[in-house]
Parts: C-alpha cells; sequence; structure tokens
C-alpha cells in the first residue's frame, strides 16, 4: 500500500504560510506552514511506501514525529489502492483534462478516494435496462453511457414519435424509426464506448443478468411494469414525473429493502383516497418530464444508481434514500424509504429470518 494524497484535492494557498488542500468537506487547513512540510506533502502527492515515511521525512527535513502528525491530518484526503490493475491501483498525476470523461473520472476519484479510472473500468462491465426510450429515457441512457456504463438493454417497441423530439430528444428526422434503433445511432456517434442492445434479442437468463433496471414515469407506476423484474430478484429504480416535481427512488433490491408496494401502501394509510385517485392518474396521458424536470430528475436518477453499480464494483456503499424534487418551491429532500408490514414483501423477508 502507498501513503498518496489523491492528485484531485487542490493546493490552494490563503497566503504565503497557510496551505488548504482539498474543496469539499474533508479539505484540511494548514496554518504556518513550514518548508519542510511543505516538501513533505510534495512527497505525499507523488506516493510514500510506508516503510520509506521515516526516510522520506528525514529527506524533507521534517521530524518524524511532526512527520506522523502531519500524516494524520491528512488522512481523509489520502487515496486507497484498488485492484484494478487498468486502474493502475492510483490515479495518474496529473489527469487529462482534454479526455471526455475527465470530470467523470475527477468525481469518482474524489467520492470514493481512490482511481477514477479504476471506477469507470468497472462502470464500463455494468448492464443497466431502460423500460422506455422516449425522449427522457433516451437522455437517462446518454448520461448512463456518459458516466461509463458499458451495456445499456431496452425491450422498447414503439417507433420515435413527434412527443420524442426536440433538442433535448430525438431529431425529427428519425420520427417512424424504431426507438432502438434511432437511440443505437444516436449513441455510435456521441459515445460508442458504450452499447445499446435490444432486450428483444437475449434470452430470459440473460436480461436475469442486469445490474439494475431503470423505470421512469408519469405521476404513478403501473405495478405489471416492475413486478414481473422484482418477482425475478432485479435491483430497480423509479424516476416519476408529476405536476409538483420528480421522485426518485434509490435502488430498491427485492427481498432485501423496502419495495414499491410498500411505497404505495404508505400513501393509502396517509392520504385517504390515494387508491382511486391513483388508478385515474395511471390511465392520464398528462406528462410532466418538462425540461428542468427531465434534466434534473434524470441527473438525481443517475447519481443514485451510480451509487449503486459502484457498489457492485467494489467501491463504496450505496446510498438507500431517494430524492423527491419540488419544481414549485425548488427544495430538493431525501427521502427514506421504509417497509410496510402490511407488504407481502416483509412477509417473504419474516418469514426467511
Amino acid at each position: 500500500m502507498v501513503l498518496k494524497l489523491n492528485p484531485n484535492h487542490q493546493l490552494l494557498w490563503h497566503n504565503p504560510s497557510t496551505l488548504q488542500i482539498g474543496t469539499d468537506a474533508r479539505s484540511v487547513v494548514l496554518p504556518q506552514l513550514s518548508a519542510e512540510q511543505e516538501r513533505f506533502i510534495d512527497a505525499l502527492y507523488f506516493g510514500i511506501a510506508p516503510n520509506q515515511l521515516a526516510a522520506v521525512a528525514k529527506q524533507a527535513r521534517l521530524p518524524a514525529q511532526q512527520a506522523q502528525q502531519l500524516l494524520e491530518q491528512l488522512k481523509p484526503l489520502l487515496q486507497k489502492p484498488s485492484d484494478d490493475q487498468h486502474g493502475l491501483g492510483l490515479a495518474a498525476f496529473p489527469e487529462d483534462p482534454s479526455q471526455p470523461q475527465f470530470a467523470e473520472t475527477v468525481w469518482a476519484s474524489l467520492q470514493h478516494s481512490t482511481s477514477g479510472q479504476a471506477v469507470l473500468n468497472q462502470r464500463a462491465k455494468r448492464v443497466v435496462q431502460i423500460d422506455r426510450l422516449d425522449a427522457s429515457g433516451l437522455l437517462a441512457m446518454l448520461a448512463l453511457a456518459a458516466a461509463g456504463v458499458g451495456t445499456l438493454v431496452a425491450l422498447d417497441q414503439e417507433v420515435v414519435s413527434a412527443a420524442d423530439t426536440g433538442p433535448n430528444g430525438y431529431p425529427e428526422g428519425l420520427i417512424g424509426h424504431p426507438r432502438i434503433t434511432a437511440a443505437t445511432l444516436i449513441l455510435q456517434a456521441t459515445w460508442p464506448a458504450s452499447r445499446l442492445v435490444s432486450g428483444s434479442q437475449l434470452r430470459p437468463n440473460q436480461l436475469d443478468t442486469a445490474d439494475a433496471v431503470l423505470f421512469l414515469a408519469q405521476q404513478v407506476i403501473d405495478p405489471k411494469r416492475y413486478g414481473p423484474w422484482a418477482a425475478r430478484g432485479i435491483p430497480h429504480q423509479t424516476l416519476i414525473f408529476d405536476a409538483n416535481g420528480v421522485e426518485v427512488s434509490p435502488v430498491l433490491l427485492p427481498g432485501k429493502t423496502a419495495c414499491l408496494n410498500c411505497q404505495h401502501l404508505h400513501r393509502s394509510q396517509n392520504q385517504e383516497h390515494w387508491g382511486v385517485v391513483s388508478s385515474q392518474l395511471l390511465t392520464s396521458s398528462l406528462r410532466f418530464d418538462h425540461t428542468s424536470n427531465r434534466f434534473i430528475g434524470i441527473g438525481l436518477a443517475v447519481q443514485v444508481l451510480l451509487g449503486w453499480l459502484d457498489e457492485i464494483g467494489g467501491f463504496g456503499c450505496a446510498d438507500s434514500h431517494g430524492f423527491r424534487y419540488n419544481c414549485q418551491t425548488a427544495e430538493l429532500e431525501r427521502v427514506e424509504w421504509q417497509r410496510n408490514q402490511a407488504c407481502s414483501c416483509a412477509l417473504v423477508t419474516a418469514s426467511a429470518a
């Protein structure tokens, strides 16, 4: 293991003797920094083997005790080694800002305190299914591809309609083409490192290997859409657009976490007429994935989904919360999803225990 400061934590001088390292919640401010300490920090950016720590401190003319104290202060900013050989274990220094995924690499590195390239290498192995490739589904596909997800699957058999077109949708010239074909053309033209596969070309056991399924819906989601995937134990997530904004679920793990029916039961208990209201919303033709809702919702959904995919890849632990964004008040709320004891998923879990 090498002791190394994550190169994406920036050096920022407050004055000639006060140094700030990093800009997020882990940032460390070092007042009255000596030249010896500065040399030791420079060495940490390149990496120091633990058995060479005393020698490097001596070379920097920094007393061993002070070096140890400084190392302890900087521990939150140290980078964890990676087992990914192609990720080189530690991030290259410096990163190349001319590369198309530079921002993704920097963020992945800071988020997981490891090589950003190693994180993206693992994402390239992940498989995500998007159940609909309307304009919002297309944007979700492109966002996941941009974040490094290697394989995207769609079962959508519809054709591109006028409602799917626009600056953040399909070009008008693709109206009438199958959505899967049109989306494939767009993906190949913008990011050929990822691929889009038609689910109709895959066997059921191949579909079951998906790391997650993303469902996009207007106002409420039909249980018939997610039920088969939940029954087969496949992790899934919902992004629902409505008149108030967007609701993003955490990635739901059948048999392990609360499910979508739990959420429906909670609402039925808290809203007297939710059962009859939701059935009417289900048949409504209104859409609420307008531009701001669409970009904010997909951004939040992709952030949550990447947390789960990175956990599969061996990086960090996914957040178990969802989000609710109110487009009227511009308020963002983290929502905790809890089991409902009246739901069959809670009964199954209890019997298994």
